[in-house]
């Protein structure tokens, strides 16, 4: 597992590659006391999301962020596997490995990347695969996947920044269903991370309208965040940057102009 750590936190290209082939042997061992843990397919899965995030070639990034999403599913096959034979293992009910996953979509940067990301989210939604891994989306997911169609909205044309929008609002209701419902066994909400990032896709994407939207956006940030992120203890407090978001859209519609 430390060698695998050792590789995910390495900047060498043949990382990954070496991270995979270490996780491979783990798989297919028959010794029980080298059952791959979640962490393990976690760190693996980051190695190629390093990856997609630095190869200059689209569809080298298309093909490492894909890795990522294959040793995923490998991770998910082998939950099925010992939920099936009653064998003990500590790979359901962890959520980084899902993350890490989408977060390797939202690095490789490409036409594909937010629309895999959002598929990616939506399984993650699918009561039938929430059974089988015990795992459920957070507000790190909801906010990796607004992340993948903000950065695509700097070059990609069919990807607007009401789709990641729409993510913040499935975030919203989802909250509010759960408050309505007091489900202890699933916390989520929106913070002030996820109205900056649709922020930022409004202002990357330099429409007409970026500069309305992105004040629209911070008073309802404003307003939903009074006595929440206004709050001197909180973890999660406002800051500048969502301010500064506001005149980059401004800066960016008179570069428009000009």
């Amino acid at each position: 597992t430390m060698v695998i750590q050792a590789h995910g936190s390495s900047d060498l290209p043949e990382s990954a590659d070496k991270a995979m082939m270490l996780l491979n042997e783990l798989i297919q061992s028959d010794n029980p006391a080298l059952a791959p843990d979640s962490f393990c397919f976690a760190t693996t899965i980051n190695a190629f999301s390093k990856m997609a995030s630095r190869k200059k070639s689209p569809s080298e990034r298309v093909g490492a962020a894909e890795c990522a999403e294959d040793i995923l599913w490998m991770m998910v096959d082998e939950i099925e596997k010992k939920n099936q034979t009653n064998t003990e293992h500590s790979l359901a009910g962890n959520i980084v490995p899902f993350n890490a996953c989408m977060n390797a979509w939202a690095q490789s940067f490409t036409p594909e990347s937010p629309q895999r990301a959002e598929e990616l989210l939506h399984r993650m939604l699918d009561p039938e695969l929430q059974s089988i891994t015990q795992v459920q989306p957070n507000t790190i997911s909801f906010n990796t996947c607004m992340q993948a169609w903000s950065k695509a909205c700097k070059f990609e044309g069919s990807a607007t920044p009401e789709k990641a929008e729409e993510i913040l609002t499935l975030l919203i209701k989802l909250s509010e269903e759960m408050d309505t419902s007091s489900d202890e066994g699933w916390k989520l909400c929106p913070d002030v991370r996820s109205y900056a990032t649709v922020m930022n896709a409004y202002a990357l994407a330099q429409k007409e309208d970026s500069v309305i939207q992105t004040r629209r956006l911070l008073k309802d940030l404003i307003q939903e965040g009074q006595g929440r992120y206004f709050d001197s203890n909180a973890k999660d407090r406002m800051n500048a940057y969502p301010f500064t978001i506001v005149l980059k859209a401004a800066a960016n519609a008179k570069e428009q102009e000009g």
